[in-house]
């Protein structure tokens, strides 16, 4: 016959991590009780390796919107021009129809939105530098409104190319 130990013979091993606003996740302070150091090696290589793996996966999804940011760019050359002059927040209702998690964010000037994926900023250039993502605060209702009355075609022209005689541009503007 098989008796239950009344002893509680289980020991205790506990792991605290931290997730930063980047969603990189670290693990501190592993405490564990009695645990041959040999063992406690393999486990803290094994947590290593979960901690690797979960940040190269937020690394892996922050190349793929720079992927489809970079074939959008690559689609015409007047994407950029258009994305960065009145349909800022287009791009960003884009990028939401993918990542339905996407965020806008509005310049401090009211004059550019961006969209923050997995911790990072973007725009039609691609991830905004660190140095100038405090310039950028989570759009209101006021602002979406504002944003979604901006239009590249309303108010820019297109070069359509130079006049081979004078250099003057050849505009289209008739949107």
């Amino acid at each position: 016959m098989n008796k239950k130990k009344n002893k509680d013979d289980r020991k205790v091993l506990t792991l605290r991590y931290r997730i930063d606003e980047n969603n990189h996740v670290s693990f501190i302070d592993p405490c564990c009780d009695e645990i041959p150091i040999r063992l406690f090696g393999d486990l803290m290589g094994a947590i290593s390796d979960v901690e690797e793996e979960w940040n190269s996966t937020n690394e892996y999804q922050i190349s793929k919107v720079q992927k489809i940011i970079k074939s959008l760019n690559e689609s015409d050359v007047y994407v950029e021009h258009i994305f960065m002059r009145g349909g800022c927040y287009k791009l960003f209702l884009f990028l939401q129809t993918i990542y339905p998690k996407a965020e806008p964010y509005m310049h401090q000037d009211k004059d550019h939105v961006v969209t923050k994926l997995f911790g990072r900023l973007f725009d039609i250039r691609g991830i905004l530098e660190t140095k100038f993502e405090s310039l950028y605060s989570p759009m209101d209702s006021d602002d979406v409104k504002m944003a979604n009355s901006w239009s590249f075609s309303r108010n820019q022209v297109l070069q359509l190319c130079e006049c081979p005689q004078c250099g003057e541009p050849i505009i289209y503007n008739d949107l």
